[in-house]
């Protein structure tokens, strides 16, 4: 399969953190903005990683990947936690950190290569359909996170598309539901391989920034109040599907796939097309 190009020199690696195991598994831990980290289905996931407890587990699969021959799968069927309210909701995630304060007010970047399968379908318009993909969520609150990247809601992209939003959250804006302070849409293509960074610092005092970059080029840059100060001054982060119960029966499967997912300091450290071990 075809790769998107990438003409970055060699990275430097000082006082970096590789991991490679067999098990995809066990435990989370903060994430060390000193440390690089790397990982994919070649390796399985660090054992200090783990599929989230709450819904379906995230599989190492060969069925398709942006480097090697392997690659993590994000996968829920036909909705079965819908609910009359649409209330439920569905998910296949694995977090890239515990709940920690070190995690917050702190600047932290995450690379990963993304691929959006053909049977993803975009949200409607309606209660409790979404899906996000992405998230930097302050713990103990089911508030929408700070830093929440997802699928639009009610747009209808072109066929073989998917309409994807970066939406920024902080105080004043409403906690659950309304709209948030900033956002960044775009129109993605499925089945094909992006490469993602953000680097981002929550803060809810005004002192934050979100940088996204998508395939090297930096689409948003955004400086100001991100987070709710009446929270938890905690963050932990997230990939995979998290999906509202509002999705009806019939849109059936969504199924997201991640390679190379990396954490570290800089965008350089954190971009998904370098060469790396």
């Amino acid at each position: 399969m075809k790769k998107a190009k990438h003409d970055f020199g060699p990275i430097g690696l000082a006082f970096a953190k590789i991991f490679s195991v067999a098990a995809f598994c066990l435990a989370g831990v903060s994430l060390q903005a000193s440390s690089v980290g790397v990982w994919d289905g070649e390796s399985g996931a660090p054992a200090s990683h783990s599929v989230d407890d709450e819904g379906g587990e995230v599989e190492v699969t060969s069925h398709r990947s942006y480097q090697g021959g392997k690659a993590l799968k994000a996968h829920v069927g036909p909705n079965t936690n819908a609910s009359e309210d649409r209330s439920g909701f569905d998910r296949s995630e694995f977090r890239m950190s515990e709940c920690s304060a070190d995690m917050f007010d702190s600047p932290r970047y995450i690379g990963f290569a993304i691929y959006f399968d053909g049977d993803v379908d975009q949200p409607l318009d309606a209660k409790g359909n979404w899906l996000s993909f992405h998230q930097w969520r302050q713990c103990t609150s089911r508030a929408i996170p700070p830093i929440n990247f997802g699928l639009q809601k009610g747009v209808t992209p072109p066929d073989g598309k998917v309409a994807v939003q970066l939406s920024i959250r902080a105080d004043g804006d409403a906690i659950n539901g309304g709209q948030p302070s900033h956002q960044y849409k775009t129109i993605l293509d499925k089945n094909r391989w992006y490469r993602v960074a953000l680097g981002a610092k929550v803060d809810p005092s005004g002192d934050g920034f979100v940088r996204l970059w998508i395939d090297e080029k930096q689409v948003a840059d955004f400086s100001g109040s991100i987070g709710q100060s009446e929270l938890a001054q905690e963050m932990e982060i997230k990939c995979g599907i998290y999906r509202g119960g509002g999705v009806p029966l019939e849109n059936g499967a969504d199924t997201i796939y991640f390679d190379e997912v990396r954490y570290g300091d800089s965008y350089a450290a954190v971009d998904p097309g370098q060469d790396g071990e």
